[in-house]
C-alpha cells in the first residue's frame, strides 16, 4: 500500500513537472513575441519623433521671431498658472 501511494505521488510530481515546463515554454514564447513587438513599436516611435523634431527645427529656422513669441507666450502662461498655486 505504501509503495502504491509513493508511486502515485511520484507520478503526480512528474506530471506536474511536465505541465510546469510546458507552461514555462509557452510563457517564454509569449514574452519573446511581446518583446519583439515592443522593440518594433519603439523603432517606429523613434523614427516618427525624429521626423517631428526635424519639422520643428525647420519651422523655427524659417520663423525665428514667431517661434520666440510663441515660446515667450507659453512661458508667461506657465508662469501665471504656477503662480496661482
Amino acid at each position: 500500500m505504501a509503495t502504491s501511494a509513493s508511486k502515485r505521488v511520484e507520478d503526480i510530481r512528474k506530471e506536474g513537472e511536465k505541465t510546469l515546463k510546458s507552461v514555462s515554454r509557452a510563457a517564454e514564447k509569449e514574452l519573446e513575441s511581446a518583446a519583439k513587438t515592443t522593440r518594433r513599436q519603439a523603432r517606429k516611435v523613434a523614427r516618427r519623433a525624429g521626423k517631428i523634431e526635424d519639422q520643428a527645427v525647420g519651422y523655427v529656422k524659417d520663423n525665428p521671431y514667431t517661434s520666440l513669441g510663441v515660446a515667450a507666450g507659453v512661458g508667461m502662461l506657465a508662469g501665471a498658472l504656477l503662480a496661482r498655486r
